[in-house]
């Protein structure tokens, strides 16, 4: 999985080292229901009303994602006063400050038949001051066939920003895909191109090609493309550098002062370096500086027991200052330099005990930082931060309706597998109720390149808010804690990953926190399989079990759904899950329907590309051939995963009306939210 760096906007620095403590201007924000009281399944679903609050680089205006009705638009305000300016009312996927007045943004459209936008390859330019909008690769092509200098050929592009170039402000970088067809699939099985664009007349020229499909590049300081990492059709991780931006591009397959494949997150103040992470004899993911001509690396910072999540770096000295591990809570550690920088990572930490505080976002004079503060019961506060004067004010809730005293608290729990293997998870524990509680197993989807961490998860405390608790495990195979471990999860579906989910179910039980005879799995993508898969192996530990989005059949795998059709895609299959039909069949849910006796419930989207909606509809007439017909939820405008809040708040209505049947008699009783368990018909 490539990791991208959190590189501040702006010059940072504060002079002198001395302890100073905050001054606050805090707005407290109270709002929810009285303690006690049900809140609505709509309280969960919810999207985020503001979200990545980012400085201009001088500091005058802020701009942000806000909820528009039905997606994500873009706004911007004045700082001081947070009046709006401008607001962008179509949806919006990544921006960036190209200058103190000026926004680069990638455009998404609205799809009829699918309540989620879809990515358009168009990015545009927003000029704050007048609101005038300029389509950026309208020269270079996007969707529509254009005769373009110098071959005079019909083309057809889809182009995302690489770098807004924050010391060139009259320029952007953007990565430019040629496709053959108008999919999303087909963009990222071609070479990408980098082309240089200018903002105010939008002329572009290209500066960097390769031809490595759906290739990522990484810019130096001064904007000239270095790096280019990407995947080959066996999907392994291929890595390519050029000393200058003139040299030809040089294979760097494995960096031999590391000993593993590198993920470059960022260069140096010389440009002559380059902060990568990587893997060394399967241990946890480390931190290293390489300088590229002298082929010689050194380790910065690792962690003895998991990878590192992200990486800060200054923009202003291009240093890393800080960055942020995982080990149970959060952790932002300052880091790798005596920059001033360090010791505001400090006091902003130790003016938010119990939560997790990060600067997000620096003005180019290191005056003001927006300051984002979270934890496992709040969904997040926006904090603008004086620095002079170490003073906090209070900006915007992501959730403002959401009470973090009303939340329950998420817990960090850590047990051995059956094979000596350790393991780490989360339990969030229903507030103000008796052990042994209801249970809800809740495996993450992925299962690679994903973990559960302790942020504020809405799922779980929706859950939680209804009685249940719910156990979250990073089983085998999940990302965060190492190579070996997850390697030790390839292939294993169906296997020792869902030993590692049963092992923590049953070290639950053990606890004295579930219930052993009111457990239900359920899960989404990935989680869906290990929701049936472990009804499958386990019948008489889970009462009931939900399928959302999931895969039953892991044959179908290689024959439909996108993954097949990605360049890499059956190399990733195959590494993931094998490629013996015999083994595979084994591991599928489908053919073991027979086996299940837990009450099923399938969720599925019909427009899901990932898992196909034929997984499931097999899934179901196997159940029913077995004389086990599971409630059914087919919402046909969706994809993988609900997007529309009405279709989110229907399907968890039904979901929790389905536990309460289930699992929900005994001390601790749990309402239903939708009255009597029924059988839900197609739509």
């Amino acid at each position: 999985m490539l990791r991208r760096a959190r590189c501040l906007a702006g010059r940072a620095g504060v002079h002198g080292n001395r302890r100073v403590f905050l001054l606050f201007m805090l707005a407290l924000v109270t709002s929810g229901s009285a303690i006690g009281t049900q809140l609505p399944v709509a309280t969960f679903t919810r999207s985020s009303s503001i979200s990545d609050v980012m400085l201009s680089p001088k500091g005058r205006f802020l701009a942000m994602h806000v909820w528009i009705q039905d997606h994500m638009g873009l706004q911007v305000v004045q700082t001081e006063s947070l009046q709006a300016t401008q607001r962008v009312k179509t949806p919006v996927g990544n921006f960036a400050w190209a200058g103190d007045s000026r926004l680069v943004f990638e455009n998404q459209l609205a799809v009829r038949g699918n309540p989620q936008p879809a990515e358009t390859g168009v990015v545009e330019a927003l000029e704050v001051k007048s609101g005038s909008l300029r389509k950026l690769n309208s020269v270079i092509g996007f969707r529509r066939r254009l005769r373009h200098a110098p071959n005079r050929q019909t083309t057809l592009v889809s182009a995302s920003i690489l770098d807004a170039l924050p010391n060139d402000p009259k320029h952007v970088l953007l990565t430019v895909y040629p496709i053959r067809a108008v999919t999303t699939s087909s963009a990222y099985n071609t070479a990408p191109d980098v082309y240089k664009v200018d903002i105010r007349s939008g002329s572009a020229r290209r500066i960097a090609r390769t031809a490595m499909r759906n290739a990522v590049f990484l810019a130096d300081t001064e904007g000239r493309v270095r790096f280019a990492i990407g995947f080959d059709q066996h999907f392994d991780l291929k890595l390519m550098y050029r000393q200058s931006h003139h040299q030809d591009w040089l294979s760097l397959p494995e960096w031999q002062t590391t000993g593993s494949e590198l993920l470059p997150v960022g260069f140096g103040e010389d440009n002559q370096s380059v902060y990568v992470l990587a893997n060394s004899q399967g241990k946890t993911q480390a931190l290293y500086r390489v300088d590229l001509q002298a082929q010689h690396s050194s380790l910065m910072l690792q962690h003895p027991s998991v990878d590192i999540t992200e990486v800060y770096i200054d923009p202003g000295t291009h240093r890393v200052f800080a960055v942020r591990v995982d080990p149970g809570k959060p952790q932002i550690i300052p880091c790798c330099t005596d920059a001033p920088l360090n010791g505001l990572i400090r006091q902003v930490a130790e003016a938010f005990p119990r939560q997790t505080a990060q600067i997000t976002s620096l003005t180019q004079d290191a005056r003001r930082a927006i300051v984002f503060v979270s934890s496992d019961r709040d969904p997040g506060r926006y904090f603008l931060l004086d620095i002079p004067n170490r003073q906090l004010k209070f900006l915007y809730a992501k959730r403002p309706w959401i009470n973090p005293e009303h939340m329950a608290k998420r817990q960090p729990i850590h047990l051995t597998a059956r094979d000596g293997l350790l393991l780490n998870g989360y339990v969030t524990l229903p507030r103000n109720r008796k052990k042994p509680l209801p249970t809800v197993v809740l495996p993450h989807g992925g299962p690679y390149f994903v973990r559960d961490y302790w942020d504020f998860d809405a799922e779980a405390q929706l859950l939680a808010s209804r009685g249940y608790a719910v156990l979250q495990i990073n089983y085998r195979g999940s990302t965060g804690y190492g190579v070996d471990f997850y390697e030790r999860g390839l292939q294993q579906w169906g296997a020792k990953i869902q030993n590692d989910i049963t092992d923590a179910t049953r070290w639950l039980i053990d606890q004295g926190i579930a219930a052993p005879s009111r457990i239900c799995i359920m899960g989404s993508s990935f989680g869906g399989y290990a929701a049936l898969m472990g009804a499958v192996r386990e019948p008489d530990l889970y009462r009931c079990s939900i399928g959302i989005s999931g895969i039953y059949d892991l044959n179908m795998l290689f024959e439909h759904g996108d993954i097949q059709r990605l360049w890499g895609g059956e190399g990733y299959l195959e590494k993931a899950v094998g490629n013996d039909k015999a083994d595979l069949r084994s591991r599928s849910p489908l053919h073991h329907a027979a086996a299940i006796k837990a009450a099923v419930m399938l969720v599925h989207g019909g427009q899901d590309r990932r898992a196909p909606v034929g997984q499931a509809t097999a899934m179901r007439e196997a159940l029913i051939a077995a004389g086990n017909t599971p409630l059914w939820l087919l919402e046909r405008g969706e994809g993988h995963g609900f997007y529309a809040i009405e279709h989110q708040t229907r399907m968890y209505t039904e979901i929790l009306d389905f536990l309460a049947g289930q699992i929900a008699h005994g001390d601790n009783k749990v309402e239903s939210d939708a009255g009597a368990t029924r059988a839900l018909g197609k739509r």
